[in-house]
């Protein structure tokens, strides 16, 4: 319907009168009678309709189910996720290899089984622990990480190589001697002072040399900690 572009005159309401002017009514009658009109035919599909989900399509919105689904749909179960919180967000849980419900998470159940754990056996299952791991892509047949299962962990290693030492044949080391200091003189009897040299290792032909190692306790890029959580 259209409306008036101006206001329509009260002029005979606001002063009270017992009759205002007849067009104002007829006006006014006219508006809300096609007010009424647009309402009900809105509001007609909706009274027919013989199920939520029916009305709810007339009117264009979703249901509390219908968001859910929407929102499993856009990140499924099992999705993994780092955040930088100490704490999982809503609808995700620290991937801790906890054992959890089979029932409570059953998209998560469904979605990775016991990849990662059988829990205790019927009621439970395990989540994936990826605290203090690198993640890495399952080969999947690509044959670069071969014989690995999905969701197997894999210890620590460095590629195999070599260093190379070349050994003169007889040669001399030297090493230094360094001047000891003297001390007071103990029950009036002299210190025995060396000074400072050097002196060298024998030639007894070619040998070998140790080379200590070095490093710390891993092998590992930088990184940044990050909380690891799965979507359930």
């Amino acid at each position: 319907m259209t409306w008036p572009t101006g206001a329509i005159p009260t002029t005979a309401l606001d002063q009270g009168t017992d009759v205002p002017p007849r067009a104002v009514f007829l006006d006014w009658a006219i508006k809300f009678n096609q007010l009424i009109s647009h309402v009900s035919a809105f509001m007609q599909p909706l009274l027919e309709s013989t199920d939520a989900p029916a009305a709810r399509t007339v009117l264009d919105v979703y249901s509390r189910s219908q968001v859910d689904a929407a929102v499993q749909a856009a990140v499924p179960a099992s999705t993994i996720a780092y955040f930088p919180r100490t704490t999982p967000p809503n609808g995700w849980l620290k991937a801790n290899g906890a054992a959890v419900s089979r029932t409570t998470y059953a998209a998560l159940f469904a979605s990775i089984g016991t990849t990662f754990g059988v829990g205790d056996g019927t009621t439970t299952f395990n989540l994936p622990d990826l605290r203090g791991e690198f993640a890495r892509g399952w080969d999947d047949g690509r044959g670069i990480d071969a014989g690995r299962a999905l969701g197997t962990g894999q210890a620590s290693a460095n590629l195999s190589h070599s260093h190379s030492m070349t050994s003169a044949g007889d040669h001399l080391h030297s090493t230094g001697i360094g001047a000891t200091v003297s001390a007071e003189s103990f029950f009036n009897t002299a210190v025995l002072v060396r000074s400072a040299g050097t002196t060298n290792t024998g030639t007894a032909g070619a040998h070998t040399h140790t080379i200590n190692a070095d490093g710390g306790s891993e092998a590992r890029p930088r990184n940044v900690a990050l909380l690891a959580c799965i979507k359930f």
